[in-house]
């Protein structure tokens, strides 16, 4: 895999990539789509570390198969979560009166998870709604939602999905919700219904949420790095 996280390249005041998020799965053919002179092959220069505009944000990658941009700096050490095929975990411990009140949606509008990410960014909640129709559309990405009333307080998706394996994003929990269990609880048991369409849950973890992703059960399946011009 490969990743985009908030990669922007600009000229000057000109911003021809703005903020982009996304993740390329190792097996799967892409395109770039966009009018001439709007980033496309500037966009795929800069992924290669090839001299060209200013270039901020940073590409995860997996070392042992593909090299770094020429000229990027190691910012982090990204280990890769999962489950092995047919493995599946218990349920664990949350808030039982909280869950009990809690609504779990399988398929919320596109919009309200944008929102629930983004609180904050109208157009990364555009981005995002757009990215979430498209690849739902072609059974490529599933999102669910835990919510009080018509409110989203906790999300988990799993937003590429290919040769077999669903790569996870495991969201957000609103903050009065946090250190209760249903944020933990939510992504086990997406992972382990993952597992029962025939699929592997994988999924990056920064250093400081190793410990979580442990607890949970979770078998450490490898590393990624992060690399900053």
């Amino acid at each position: 895999m490969i990743g985009l996280q908030t990669l922007t390249i600009s000229y000057g005041k000109k911003v021809l990539v703005d903020s982009v998020d996304a993740e390329f799965a190792p097996g799967t053919v892409y395109g770039l789509v966009a009018p001439n002179g709007h980033g496309k092959t500037t966009l795929l220069r800069a992924m290669a570390g090839l001299p060209g505009p200013r270039v901020d944000g940073s590409i995860v990658l997996d070392e042992a198969e593909c090299p770094p941009p020429a000229g990027w700096h190691k910012a982090e050490t990204l280990t890769v979560f999962g489950l092995p095929p047919g493995k599946t975990l218990p349920l664990p411990a949350a808030d039982e009166a909280l869950w009990a009140r809690m609504t779990l949606d399988r398929q919320p509008p596109a919009m309200a998870v944008a929102r629930a990410l983004y609180p904050a960014g109208t157009e990364k909640q555009e981005d995002f709604y757009s990215e979430l129709c498209t690849k739902r559309t072609r059974s490529k990405a599933f999102a669910w939602t835990l919510g009080q009333g018509s409110k989203p307080v906790c999300t988990v998706g799993a937003y590429a999905l290919a040769n077999g394996q669903a790569y996870m994003a495991c969201g957000q929990t609103a903050e009065p919700m946090r250190g209760k269990g249903i944020g933990g609880r939510l992504i086990v048991q997406m992972a382990n219904e993952l597992v029962a369409q025939g699929l592997c849950p994988v999924f990056l973890c920064s250093p400081e949420r190793v410990h979580f992703y442990t607890r949970l059960g979770f078998a450490k399946l490898g590393e990624y790095a992060r690399y900053e011009p």
